[in-house]
C-alpha cells in the first residue's frame, strides 16, 4: 500500500482511497484499515479529505560541533567527519547558512505566536461562555459592544445593538469549526502544490 502511494505521488498525482483502490485492486475497507496503520506510525500524512502524502523520511541527524581554534581555523565535526576551515571558508559557509538561520528563527516566532494565540483563543472561549452562561445571555454583564449595567449600556467599541449582535453570533461558526475549516484548507492547498 505504501509503494502504491509513493508511486502515485512521484507520479503527481492526488492520492486518494478511490485511486489506490484502482490501482491495487484491494476492497476499500482494507484500504481504509491500511491508511489509518500507516497514518499511526507516521509514514504518510493526510493533507484534505480523503487526500494523502507519504510523510517525509530523512535519516537521524548526526551530532554536530563547530571548535573555534586559537590560529583563527575551524573545526566543523558531523558524526564521523571533520572539516578544517579556513577563516575566509568559515565566513563563506555562515553566508550560505543564513537562510537556514532566518528560517530556523522565523519557525521558532512562528510556535511561539502559535503558543500564545492559542493561550488568547483558550481565554475568549472561556468568556464566551461565561457570557452565554448568564441569565439573559448577552443582555446580562459584558457583551462585545458594551457593558450593561442596571438596564444601560456603556458603550465600549462599536456600538453594535444587541439585535446585530445576535444576528452576527448565529452566522458565525465556532472558533473551533473556523480553525479546523482553515487547517483543511492549507493542507488542501499543499497538497495540490505539491501535485503541480
Amino acid at each position: 500500500m505504501l509503494d502504491a502511494l509513493r508511486d502515485l505521488h512521484q507520479q503527481e498525482q492526488i492520492v486518494t482511497r478511490e485511486t489506490l483502490h484502482e490501482l491495487t485492486g484491494l476492497k476499500l475497507s482494507i484500504i481504509d484499515d491500511r491508511l489509518k496503520a500507516l497514518i499511526e506510525e507516521m509514514l504518510i500524512v493526510r493533507v484534505g479529505r480523503g487526500v494523502f502524502v507519504p510523510a517525509e523520511q530523512h535519516p537521524p541527524a548526526r551530532p554536530m560541533s563547530k571548535t573555534l581554534l586559537p590560529d583563527g581555523t575551524v573545526n566543523l565535526e558531523i558524526g564521523d567527519q571533520v572539516l578544517i576551515l579556513t577563516p575566509a571558508e568559515d565566513r563563506m559557509l555562515a553566508k550560505i547558512q543564513a537562510g537556514v538561520m532566518m528560517q530556523a528563527a522565523t519557525i521558532e516566532v512562528g510556535h511561539q505566536t502559535a503558543l500564545l494565540n492559542g493561550e488568547i483563543q483558550g481565554r475568549l472561549n472561556r468568556v464566551e461562555r461565561t457570557i452565554g452562561k448568564a441569565p439573559g445571555g448577552a443582555f446580562q454583564g459584558v457583551t462585545f459592544d458594551g457593558v450593561v449595567t442596571h438596564g444601560s449600556v456603556t458603550p465600549v467599541t462599536h456600538g453594535v445593538t444587541h439585535e446585530q449582535l445576535h444576528g452576527i453570533q448565529e452566522k458565525q461558526r465556532s472558533p473551533g469549526a473556523l480553525r479546523t475549516e482553515r487547517w483543511r484548507k492549507r493542507k488542501l492547498e499543499a497538497a495540490q502544490k505539491s501535485v503541480t
